[in-house]
């Protein structure tokens, strides 16, 4: 891990206290939770989720099981009472239509003991299965569920189709039914809060309308904590002056006396306890979160006593532990599959795939002067196809392979395969290690033929991963580092989070925002939300929500200096085609137009130019190979009422701040851009220096950095800048070509000055 748990604790009391709140309050233990009987019992139940429910932690993303053979790893939390009471494991399932029903089958462990088979044929729909767990196989805090889902295709046996299948467990109807299960009461309860048909996790704070601004601000910090608590990448944040309707949490924030309140939370507060309290919501499988001060320093000391207090043992179990299958690589590391999660198996189909994640540090600087290891230990059965081989991608995209040589079969005993380090970014990568295994056998395609007798492949889990040290240098723009580690924002350094407007859609999207960013960083984030463009701190990191009422891209707004505002991305947008072209701003757009115009046809060209010309159309192919980025060209043209919504990241135009910007149409845009785009498959997905999300697909558009931008040097050491001086030479391969070039033509006239004066020694000369 990247730090003890004392320090994440540490940080999350400094960061919950602030320098107004000199003494700490210490609440007694029977004031710390309010008693349900003191209030109205809940209302009618949350629609279509059994009674008892308590989820696995993980979201959608991570509920899904593909190819022929794989695992996934969930989480959930039961309390004391409900681990000796037993219950129910229930998985509410659906198939992809393509895979064979005959054969598909899902093995079920808890907590490392068999709970049994069950075979997979659902495609029409969620199917719930269910398998009773006897108290002996439980444990308070988080119990550990091992799915394995083997399928094969109905009709495809070539490597492709193994894509087609998959098994996709429901977030909202899965997850453990416990027999004492009874309502909210404690903190830990809030651990089996449920979610809405949506698969999200929704904390809404109660405000009434008016003024919200001053009790969203406030609140940010116990917004922060619940999310960290609940340790789910699905959580949503929301505003609004009535509780919600499905499941999920209501915050009430404050005091009657203290921000305006609605008049049911002023009832809520009459009947609470001081500090952090936790009751049941107005429906069934709703909570309310009772968070009473009469000042702000009250308010921020009781957050501080609740997260020493009755939080401390859920966020040890869970923010402070790497979820399962994540390797957190800090420091230089070696690790084997085995610590990832993953268990050796023999494997009988035609595309083995295994895969974890590898979290890099957040000013990680890639390039290509050292690679990541992989040490393989495996073995290939007699007869495979001449074209077998393995493959190792990393988010996504190819970056090793390996020919299987040897129609007797082959044995790998820590044979090296090389990563180059230029293909992980910053934060969270995805690497895959892929098996193909075609047989002659698999040409005749006879389903109910296929021997599986004898395996073709297997991965033993003492195969081991190196990860180098790695050069350390903070930059900017880089999206990936921002959603995998919520960088610059995780350094420590206070920031701003500014709106336009503080309406229910606007302050939605910015603690949904923060709350993602602080899961991100696994600790709370020192945010301050400011209203209003003049609250931007050009020296200050900030967190910039824009609804401008154009579409994104194409806002021409000016700044105090008269100058296009820096915080709009400029366009130009082409006549007659209702498109927009995606180009620079100020001086460098009128110098570009201008030669646009200007420009000679290809027939008048010189033939000096024209061969300089074609020389040049495969070098940013070239470049972009080798840094494995995608082939996106700058100058892409988008509809432009497709664009949702966009994030950018920019240097401060008069200060020393790093600025990320999101620009929305409107704030309705806004809200459901900042929905989309905190999903937790989108936000792994993101990277680059700019993202737009199309409204109709989902679909994230990428645009790669051409320049980035030194935010700071985070490791002084001579190692360290040795390995960035590499890094930055292997991103300028030009220049270490003339480097070379030149220290050898530099060698050559050293030897024709320094040979002609002393001579050559020969025989003669004895």
């Amino acid at each position: 891990m990247r730090k003890s748990s004392t320090a994440t604790l540490t940080g999350l009391l400094l960061l919950a206290a602030s320098t107004t709140c000199a003494q700490t309050l210490t609440l007694a233990p029977s004031a710390r939770l309010a008693n349900p009987a003191q209030l109205a019992p809940p209302a009618s139940p949350v629609a279509g989720q059994p009674s008892g429910l308590v989820p696995f932690e993980q979201a959608t993303g991570d509920l899904t099981l593909t190819g022929e053979d794989d695992t996934r790893i969930l989480t959930f939390h039961l309390t004391e009472a409900e681990a000796k009471a037993g219950g129910t494991l229930r998985l509410a399932y659906q198939n992809a239509v393509s895979v064979m029903p005959d054969d598909a089958i899902m093995d079920v462990e808890i907590n490392g003991r068999n709970l049994g088979s069950f075979a997979i044929r659902s495609p029409q729909g969620y199917h719930p299965e269910t398998l009773l767990v006897a108290a002996e196989a439980l444990i308070p805090g988080r119990n550990t569920v091992r799915l394995r889902a083997r399928q094969h295709h109905r009709v495809d046996c070539s490597a492709e189709a193994v894509y087609e299948l998959w098994t996709r467990l429901d977030p909202a109807d899965s997850g453990f039914v416990s027999q004492a299960r009874a309502g909210f009461s404690s903190v830990d309860d809030l651990l089996a809060v449920g979610r809405n048909s949506d698969g999200i996790t929704e904390i809404r704070l109660i405000a009434p309308e008016g003024d919200r601004l001053a009790i969203a601000r406030d609140s940010l910090k116990t917004i922060e904590a619940l999310a960290l608590f609940l340790n789910r990448q699905d959580i949503k944040v929301t505003v609004a002056d009535r509780p919600g309707e499905t499941a999920g949490i209501d915050l009430v924030f404050g005091d009657t006396g203290t921000y305006p309140q609605t008049a049911r939370a002023q009832q809520i507060l009459a009947a609470a306890p001081a500090g952090l309290s936790v009751r049941n919501g107005d429906i069934s499988g709703r909570a309310t979160v009772v968070m009473r001060g009469g000042n702000p320093a009250a308010l921020q000391a009781a957050l501080v006593t609740a997260v020493n207090g009755p939080m401390r043992m859920g966020l040890q179990q869970g923010l402070l532990t790497p979820p399962a299958g994540t390797i957190i690589a800090g420091q230089p590391t070696r690790f084997t599959l085995r610590e990832a999660g993953y268990r050796t198996a023999p494997f009988h189909g035609r595309l083995s795939r295994t895969d974890f994640k590898l979290e890099m540090p957040a000013d990680f600087y890639p390039g290509d002067y050292d690679t990541i290891n992989v040490h393989l230990t495996a073995a290939t059965a007699p007869g495979l196809a001449p074209e077998a081989q393995f493959l190792v991608r990393v988010n996504d995209r190819a970056v090793s392979s390996y020919r299987f040589r040897g129609s007797e079969g082959q044995k790998f005993d820590g044979k090296r395969i090389e990563l180059p380090l230029r293909a992980f970014h910053a934060g969270v990568n995805r690497v895959e290690l892929l098996a193909e295994l075609p047989t002659a056998s698999d040409a005749s395609c006879a389903p109910d033929t296929r021997d599986e007798s004898k395996p073709r492949f297997i991965l033993l889990d003492d195969t081991e991963i190196e990860v180098p040290k790695v050069a350390h240098i903070g930059r900017m723009p880089d999206l990936a580092a921002l959603a995998g580690a919520a960088y610059p924002f995780n350094q420590g350094k206070a920031f701003d989070v500014v709106l336009d407007k503080a309406d229910p859609a606007s302050l939605s999207s910015a603690l949904t925002l923060v709350t993602k960013l602080s899961l991100s960083a696994r600790k709370p984030l020192d945010a301050t939300l400011r209203l209003g463009k003049g609250a931007v701190d050009p020296d200050r990191d900030a967190l910039i929500l824009k609804a401008t009422g154009t579409t994104p891209m194409a806002s021409k707004a000016e700044d105090a200096t008269g100058g296009v505002d820096p915080l709009f991305t400029s366009a130009i947008e082409a006549p007659d085609t209702g498109t927009l072209q995606v180009a620079s701003t100020g001086s460098d757009a009128l110098l570009q137009a201008f030669e646009a115009s200007t420009a000679l046809t290809e027939e008048h060209l010189s033939l000096k130019t024209r061969l300089l010309n074609l020389l040049a159309k495969p070098l940013p192919a070239i470049g972009r190979w080798l840094s494995y980025q995608e082939g996106v060209d700058p100058a892409a043209s988008l509809n432009r009422g497709d664009v949702l919504i966009e994030m950018k990241q920019q240097r401060a135009p008069l200060g020393d701040g790093t600025w990320t910007v999101i620009e929305a149409p409107s704030t309705g845009d806004l809200q459901a851009g900042v929905d989309r785009l905190t999903n937790p498959t989108v936000w792994a997905s993101l990277n680059g220096g700019s993202a737009l999300l199309r409204r109709s697909t989902d679909e994230v558009v990428i645009t790669a950095t051409a320049d980035y931008q030194v935010v700071e040097i985070t490791d002084t050491s001579f190692s360290n800048l040795r390995r960035l001086a590499a890094a930055w030479l292997s991103d300028h391969f030009g220049i270490y070509v003339a480097l070379v070039v030149g220290c050898l033509g530099l060698f050559g006239l050293w030897l024709g000055y320094a040979v002609p004066r002393n001579g050559v020694r020969t025989n003669s000369d004895d």
